[in-house]
């Protein structure tokens, strides 16, 4: 086993034995969770792995040395091992929302952002390691996270197109921008609750900067149905 794949080895062990991943994971699969859960999972996990890739990424780490192509590779493996921690819960969360509006939706999940980590490798090889080692703890999160939102907004733009009364929520996290004290006035100009879903888009509730803890949440009710095969997620 070379030092990559001890690394995903280490990251799984920490994903089995957290008792807070754990408690989560225990709540998707008894059809107890909600995006809020997911958002909380995905910004532990993304912590966590970031710290340890900062661990082995640096100069005395055992990765420090890796050529652009190997780091790309590397991080791509990693945060793929996040996402297909995050995802399964994503999916649990929007089956429970289906469920209780009695649809057979299948929910969608947001692509793996592979340009995103590749842009991130980019930054690491071109401004060295201890330039971006900042940026590469809440980036990591961030992607984490963002997974979350934007497998929501799929969810949310789907539903709205099919003749649901979607409104959508961001709640804001009091701790301000990077955690500290500070207001986050970025973040407060995205905030709002029960916005329908254009409006939500324009004013930009979806995205997220670095550090940001927001909270974000829609609700759905049936309104005026269009005809749709559930189980391709098409109109008829």
């Amino acid at each position: 086993m070379d030092t990559a794949e001890m690394f995903l080895a280490e990251f799984a062990d920490w994903a089995k034995k957290d008792p807070k991943v754990n408690a989560l994971i225990t709540k998707a699969w008894n059809n107890d969770i909600t995006y809020k859960d997911a958002q909380k999972l995905a910004s532990m996990s993304g912590k966590k792995l970031g710290e340890m890739m900062a661990l082995q990424l640096s100069d005395g780490g055992s990765l420090g040395s890796l050529d652009i192509k190997m780091l790309r590779d590397f991080l791509n493996k990693s945060i793929l091992a996040n996402y297909n921690l995050v995802t399964p819960v994503i999916n649990q969360a929007q089956l429970v929302i289906n469920r209780a509006l009695n649809v057979q939706l299948n929910p969608i999940i947001a692509k793996f952002p592979r340009d995103r980590v590749n842009g991130l490798a980019k930054e690491i090889e071109e401004r060295g390691f201890d330039a971006v080692v900042g940026q590469l703890l809440k980036q990591v999160e961030n992607i984490s996270v963002s997974t979350v939102d934007d497998s929501m907004k799929e969810n949310v733009r789907f539903m709205g197109s099919v003749g649901f009364r979607v409104t959508v929520s961001r709640y804001y996290d009091h701790v301000g921008v990077n955690h500290r004290k500070e207001s986050c006035q970025w973040c407060l100009d995205r905030c709002g609750v029960n916005v329908p879903y254009r409006e939500a888009l324009e004013k930009g509730m979806f995205e997220r900067h670095p550090g940001c803890g927001c909270i974000l949440d829609y609700t759905s009710e049936k309104g005026t149905q269009r005809q749709v095969d559930w189980t391709r997620n098409q109109w008829v």
